[in-house]
């Protein structure tokens, strides 16, 4: 028998109820919603495409909806047909200039597109938790600053921009599939409508993904039975490793379960070589951030040189032309995120700093351009921030003994073809954590190592 409030919501008219679900944050709750009661169901299919739109508002920040409707469009097109990539960034382009239409297009999703934009964001959120978690006490300690925990509305806008906007720069240009983008398109198109501040908010997250995915590639290609037979390349650096960038390729949702887990069972479940095919490096994230917008129409302009006049030589004129009506008004010439990178750069050219050559890495594992300085001492932060470059990386590899960890290859592999897979250690002997061994096959095993 039912109850009373379910009597009740019965004789609730379906445009209320309806409206009720258009309250909703997210797809994830309305799909709960749903299957409570079929009242929810009736109320939805009578108004799909209204509640949809509405939950997407809800969830998304409007500055934020054009990055999520690109991301959510670069998975319906085929990346290797470049007319697409072309028509999808200047679709983006027009959608920041006028979010009005952005919104009204909301009702042209099907509630499928809707629910994959939803999980999308639900893990650009979870991922900027995990870099405020991270980052923060490293910026703290590197840059001595005092930044809480709890970030503010801008700097909240350029981590969720800059997620949003490395999904989409993988989607396009990191696919392994046809002829690679051409440079200067992709350098014109997606990073030239920004400033080089902006696009180094991008490059932080990047440094930080890369540095999660190399921790667990690192536990599981060195003691899961199922890599032993394979050149994972360990050796290699992260940015050099085709199966570190194929796994930073993935989806944003993936990334953020790499970043929440903490065990060699969570990553090896994860990690599974078949999401990865070995392509050019012109496909690697680490290429596609590697060379952003051009710097050289503003020098010439001002009658520069880009490739040895000193940023500090611009003047406002240049950081005017620099700075683009896309970044917003937290990243404008008043920003801290402006000002400082202009302090780290201003005695170098400008070629320096839209090239990417890993040589602000420190700074970057800082997120230096993400945090706000309301009270910016700039005088006292030079010194500070120069002597940040030269630090060791906070998030350096592990380095693995080679003539251990080839025996580990070695013994795993042997595993592996005796019918064995699990977890193997470094420099023990411990069929503990392996499974799929009989008593005899792991004595054979021994002998064949000459340890019995």
């Amino acid at each position: 028998m039912e109850s009373n409030t379910l009597r009740s919501i019965q004789r609730v008219p379906l445009h209320l109820v309806g409206g009720i679900l258009a309250q909703l944050d997210s797809m994830h709750q309305l799909a709960a919603a749903i299957k409570s009661h079929r009242l929810f169901l009736e109320a939805f299919t009578d108004n799909v495409h209204t509640i949809t739109a509405s939950i997407v508002l809800n969830q998304i920040p409007e500055g934020l909806l054009p990055f999520a409707i690109a991301v959510q469009r670069s998975t319906e097109i085929d990346a290797a047909d470049h007319d697409a990539v072309r028509t999808l960034l200047s679709n983006l382009e027009a959608a920041l200039s006028g979010p009005r239409s952005t919104v009204s297009s909301l009702t042209s999703f099907t509630p499928a597109q809707v629910a994959t934009m939803s999980k999308t964001y639900r893990a650009t959120e979870r991922l900027c938790q995990h870099y405020v978690d991270d980052v923060i006490p490293i910026a703290n300690e590197r840059l001595q600053i005092n930044h809480s925990r709890t970030i503010n509305q801008g700097e909240t806008f350029r981590l969720g921009r800059a997620f949003l906007r490395y999904q989409l720069l993988c989607n396009l240009f990191c696919h392994g599939k046809g002829k690679p983008f051409p440079d200067e398109e992709r350098e014109g198109r997606f990073f030239s409508n920004f400033s080089p501040w902006v696009n180094e908010q991008l490059t932080c997250v990047y440094y930080y993904l890369e540095a999660k995915v190399a921790e667990a590639f690192d536990e599981v290609a060195a003691h899961d039975i199922d890599w032993g037979k394979l050149p994972v390349f360990r050796g290699f650096s992260s940015f050099e490793c085709s199966n570190i960038q194929g796994f930073l390729s993935q989806s944003l949702p993936f990334l953020s379960r790499v970043c929440t887990s903490r065990s060699y069972k969570e990553w090896a479940a994860l990690l599974q070589l078949k999401l990865v095919s070995p392509h050019g490096f012109d496909f690697t994230p680490a290429f596609n951030i590697s060379w952003q917008s051009p710097g050289e129409p503003v020098a010439q302009a001002l009658g520069l040189d880009w490739r040895t006049d000193p940023l500090e030589s611009y003047g406002n004129t240049g950081f005017e032309m620099l700075g683009k009506p896309h970044d917003g008004l937290q990243d404008d010439l008043a920003s801290s995120s402006f000002r400082t990178w202009f302090l780290v750069h201003k005695g170098w050219a400008l070629l320096d700093n839209v090239c990417n050559d890993r040589s602000d890495a420190n700074l970057f594992e800082c997120g230096y351009v993400i945090w706000d300085h309301p009270k910016l001492d700039e005088d006292a932060l030079v010194p500070v921030l120069q002597q940040a470059r030269t630090l060791k990386s906070h998030f350096e590899r592990v380095e693995m003994d080679l003539e251990a960890t080839r025996l580990s290859e070695r013994r795993r592999t042997d595993i592996y073809w005796q019918g064995g897979s699990g977890y193997w250690p470094l420099n023990e002997i411990d069929f503990s954590r392996v499974w799929g061994l009989t008593k005899e096959k792991k004595e054979r095993l021994l002998r064949g190592w000459g340890l019995i």
